[in-house]
């Protein structure tokens, strides 16, 4: 007797299609089903999002540049760091692995998810803190803990981990900007608005700072936020005075609009009592009745 062979069913364009709209409309299900118990928070969390938009922006862009100091790091010290150097590109192969359910297929590493990615990132970070203390490899790793913690919305360990890479680092560090930058969104984060604004104010007076229209934006809304409009003008005024190319120009005008005109004589100390007459001033003649 034949075996009878079986014929694989190559789905057509319309089946796909419909496939499609039956996983999309699953998926708005399953959000529905879960909305009244995360509406707030997640409402909450997109506009935290919005609102520190061009930050976050600035400190995912620090990645890039933190690995282009890494390679001045690893220069500099090359000579008594090759393992330090080895063992913290390894880190950072991790802290940038693809997520993906796809199995690796390659040397380089890839996770399932965010989550797990950060796990094994914060433990080989701190394998190298570890393992080679006291080398600019090290104190990068350090910077990259922020990152992660502050990835994952841990915004307390993102704070501690930055503070104690500022601490590691001189006033004249070159890398001093990210940290200052990731320790005041960590601590925007968790409700210390004046403590930001204080990391803030002292990353926009460093000298060639990346980033610096990027700061003073957040400067503004947080100042704002304060009920401080004077001091939120002037950093917003600052991007358009100092950085008139600048992408977010046009954001830093539209905030200066919402905060409407500066006060007339703004900054002009109000004076004491009623004016005074002016004392040359010619009196009225006499009248010519009597």
């Amino acid at each position: 007797m034949a075996k009878k062979i079986k014929v694989k069913h190559e789905p057509t364009a319309e089946e796909k299609a419909a496939e499609e709209a039956k996983k999309a409309e699953e998926a708005a299900k399953a959000a529905a089903g879960i909305q009244d118990e995360f509406q707030a928070k997640g409402f909450e969390l997109v506009e935290w999002m919005q609102e520190r938009q061009s930050l976050i922006l600035g400190l995912i862009g620090l990645i890039v540049t933190c690995g282009l100091a890494y390679g001045v790091y690893t220069v500099v010290q090359r000579s008594r760091n090759t393992d330090a150097s080895a063992a913290l590109a390894g880190a950072l192969d991790v802290v940038n692995a693809e997520i993906t359910d796809a199995p690796p297929s390659g040397d380089e590493p890839t996770f399932k998810s965010a989550e797990e990615r950060a796990k094994v990132a914060k433990e080989r970070l701190q394998q190298v803190r570890g393992e080679h203390g006291g080398t600019g490899a090290a104190t990068l790793a350090q910077l990259y803990l922020g990152h992660v913690a502050l990835s994952q919305g841990d915004h307390v360990g993102a704070a501690q981990a930055y503070q104690d890479f500022l601490a590691e680092t001189s006033a004249s560090d070159p890398l001093r900007f990210a940290g200052l930058a990731g320790l005041a969104t960590a601590l925007d984060g968790k409700g210390d608005r004046k403590g930001a604004i204080a990391k803030l104010d002292e990353l926009v007076n460093l000298p060639d700072t990346i980033d610096e229209d990027a700061a003073l934006l957040e400067l503004g809304r947080l100042h704002q936020a304060e009920g401080n409009s004077t001091a939120a003008r002037a950093a917003l005024e600052r991007i358009g005075k100092d950085f008139p190319e600048s992408s977010l120009k046009s954001r830093a005008e539209q905030r200066l609009a919402a905060l409407g005109p500066a006060p007339v004589g703004a900054g002009t100390p109000a004076p004491d009592g009623p004016p005074k007459l002016d004392v040359q001033l010619t009196p009225p003649a006499p009248s010519a009745t009597p």
